[in-house]
């Protein structure tokens, strides 16, 4: 099923997740063994991703926050914001540039995040997302070059080269 996804990077940053969500996976079985009853890989990925779908930062650690998990993203910044009150102790939503009407969703941004990034944590993409970027490798820009290929290629290459873009 992963490689029904058809896009290379994408397929191996999940790769590289997997194989770490494994080796966590042996580490608790390792620690937990004598006390407590066996974690299956498939019951210990869906915790895992259960809770990082769900989680916020703030002040560098990961936090739960009910209800707050239930916003859906949007990638415009409208100035929303979701933020910890230090003075009240809790967490407060800004609707950012206009309140929010009656019947209709207040949305958050979850981060500056490619689309990429959305489909591997979140399970969607956005179309026309602004934070989204093509990784396109010297080697296959040279080799459209050299094939004639799109008109200015050569000239791409040789920039990237000039201002020390590439090594």
């Amino acid at each position: 099923e992963l490689e029904e996804l058809q896009w290379p990077p994408l397929v191996s940053q999940i790769a590289l997740e997997r194989e770490w969500l494994r080796q966590q996976h042996v580490q608790l079985c390792k620690n937990v063994a004598k006390k407590a009853a066996p974690v299956s890989f498939d019951e210990f990925r869906w915790c895992i991703d259960t809770v990082r779908s769900r989680t916020f930062t703030c002040r560098e650690s990961h936090l739960l926050c009910p209800i707050a998990d239930m916003f859906n993203h949007d990638s415009e910044e409208r100035g929303s914001s979701f933020e910890f009150n230090e003075e009240m102790g809790a967490y407060e939503l800004h609707s950012g540039e206009s309140p929010v009407a009656p019947g209709q969703e207040a949305l958050i941004r979850y981060g500056g995040l490619s689309n990429n990034d959305l489909l591997a944590f979140y399970g969607f993409c956005v179309l026309g997302n602004k934070w989204d970027s093509l990784s396109v490798s010297l080697g296959a820009l040279e080799a459209h070059a050299a094939r004639g290929g799109a008109p200015g290629c050569g000239g791409v290459v040789a920039a990237l080269r000039k201002f020390q873009y590439v090594v």
